[in-house]
């Protein structure tokens, strides 16, 4: 399955933060703010972490040995580690999400996100 991983990136505005590069991401819920195009935070750029649950602005596209179930159970612990309560149903929404990024690129591609929208840098 092809997914995303974190990656550092070149542009000048950037986040990296405490990532580790090549850990797998998900695309975390953006805020109403930045989903109406106000960009407010910038939480609308960020991919998390599935390791270290740090942010970064870019990710790259990698093939791995995993299916849905075992990436919806990586996701499904980060999601109850922060918290959430009632989460499988949000779990399993972020894994087939998480999925469907990575397929929509060959592996190696550099890529950032908007919101719910994934390109190619």
């Amino acid at each position: 399955m092809r997914l995303l991983a974190a990656a550092i990136g070149t542009e000048p505005d950037d986040h990296h933060g405490e990532i580790i590069v090549g850990e797998l991401v998900y695309s975390p819920i953006a805020c109403d703010l930045d989903r109406l195009g106000i960009r407010a935070c910038g939480c609308g750029r960020l991919f998390a972490g599935l390791t270290s649950g740090a942010l970064t602005t870019a990710a790259v596209v990698v093939d791995v040995e995993m299916d849905l179930d075992e990436l919806t159970a990586m996701i499904r612990g980060v999601l109850v580690g922060g918290g959430w309560n009632e989460v499988d149903e949000f779990a399993r929404d972020f894994a087939e999400d998480a999925a469907d990024d990575g397929e929509m690129f060959a592996v190696g591609t550099l890529v950032r996100r908007w919101c719910d929208e994934i390109e190619a840098r």
